[in-house]
């Protein structure tokens, strides 16, 4: 971004800043259970119900992306609303849940050994949660969790600041929907209780899902009007009496016949069932709805399930979970680099017993013992001696000495007495 730009964003910021920062410090000194003051403020708004389209999702865009006067309130709405999809929701929950699942620890820089007691400090329901409103903002575009709550002194909740609130582009939020007043959250004390995430004019991966999701919407809707209309046979019942009451009472017997799958006509009544020829016509729904569900599957976990590669089912599981151990991966380091560059500053600056310097979060993952060994056995190959203490460690053995050989006669060889 350039300078350009950077001093029209803060001139923007600076413009509409109403609330001094001494009022807001103010006003959340005054509530022990939110120290920064965060939901003191905000004044919750109805949620927007609607039925999402095409142009819905370009108007939310161009509002989101608007320079002069940026929000995201319809398009966070949007967002929501998609994650109510079963696709997207299982998607999403697989992807967060691999990073969730994994085991950390808490090292000393020097040493590069853990220390339990501070492990156990994140050891808690409040640090995964933050961890899911942090992997969140790869969805949403941002996410701005926030320490809710501190007891004797550790954190025991932390919330998220509602995303329809919040402009990124101009590290602000908006205490009321329906105005235009903007407090800064980069500055105290907002900042010194919130770790904000998310790149200034990014929308998340939900702003790709969108137009799949209202395509795969359609179609659905388009499915089921189809089985209204040619899933169950038509009933027809022709008379050639003019009159309304056993007119009526026709009606109702093909009514009735939904459920009774009989039913009492008149003489010169006469009873036809037509039924749809087209057996296989509903797979142009079906097969909309499945390319959309790929799409999606591809876009959150970079691979699609069931994909429909040629070869055999181990090999394409097998290249599945390569490839979302890839997207893992990054998401892993995306979460290091949170960790260790802002939540343990900012725990360090409110009195947490953490040391954002010497103290370190790693991901506990086992190291690759087939990998190692294999090195090893180069290593002795070459013809280089190994350290048996490294050895030890490595592979958590007792090395007790070295092997004799067996001798030529299957005996072990001893070493000759002079």
């Amino acid at each position: 971004m350039s300078n350009t730009t950077l001093n029209f964003i803060n001139s923007l910021r600076e413009a509409n800043l109403k609330q001094p920062q001494s009022a807001a410090k103010k006003q959340s000194t005054s509530y022990k259970d939110d120290p920064a003051g965060f939901m003191v403020s905000i004044i919750k708004a109805q949620h927007s119900e609607y039925k999402i389209e095409i142009n819905n999702w370009l108007s939310s865009r161009e509002e989101a992306l608007n320079v002069l006067r940026p929000r995201r309130q319809s398009l966070i709405e949007m967002y929501d609303k998609i994650m109510t999809d079963a696709t997207v929701l299982a998607e999403v929950n697989k992807r967060i849940d691999r990073v969730l699942n994994k085991e950390f620890k808490i090292t000393e820089f020097a040493t590069k050994k853990e220390n339990p007691e501070k492990t156990d400090l994140y050891n808690k329901e409040w640090f995964y949660d933050w961890m899911r409103y942090e992997l969140e903002s790869i969805f949403y575009g941002h996410s701005l969790p926030y320490i809710k709550r501190i007891q004797d002194g550790l954190i025991t909740e932390v919330d998220l600041v509602d995303r329809k609130h919040v402009v990124p582009e101009l590290t602000s939020y908006l205490p009321n929907l329906t105005g235009n007043q903007l407090i800064d959250y980069s500055q105290p004390p907002f900042s010194q209780y919130s770790t904000p995430v998310g790149k200034n004019w990014k929308l998340g991966l939900f702003d790709a899902i969108a137009p799949l999701y209202i395509l795969k919407k359609h179609s659905w809707a388009n499915w089921d009007q189809f089985e209204e209309m040619f899933g169950v046979p038509i009933r027809i019942a022709k008379t050639a009496s003019t009159d309304p009451k056993v007119k009526a009472a026709i009606t109702a017997w093909l009514k009735d016949m939904g459920s009774a799958n009989y039913g009492l006509f008149p003489k010169d009544a006469d009873m036809e069932i037509i039924e749809s020829k087209q057996t296989d016509a509903f797979e142009v729904f079906n097969q909309k709805r499945k390319a959309a569900n790929e799409e999606i599957c591809t876009l959150i976990n970079s691979q699609a399930e069931g994909s429909s590669d040629k070869g055999s089912r181990a090999k394409t599981e097998s290249m599945i979970a390569n490839t979302q151990d890839e997207t893992t991966k990054a998401d892993l380091r995306f979460i290091y680099f949170q960790v260790n560059d802002k939540l343990m500053p900012l725990q360090q600056a409110i009195g947490y017993p953490i040391d954002a310097v010497n103290d370190v979060f790693q991901w506990n993952i086992p190291d690759n013992l087939t990998e190692k060994l294999t090195v090893f056995k180069g290593v002795n190959e070459m013809g280089f001696e190994l350290d048996p203490v490294q050895v030890e460690e490595v592979f958590n053995v007792k090395i007790l000495g070295k092997k004799e050989k067996p001798s030529e006669d299957g005996g072990s060889k001893k070493p000759k007495t002079v």
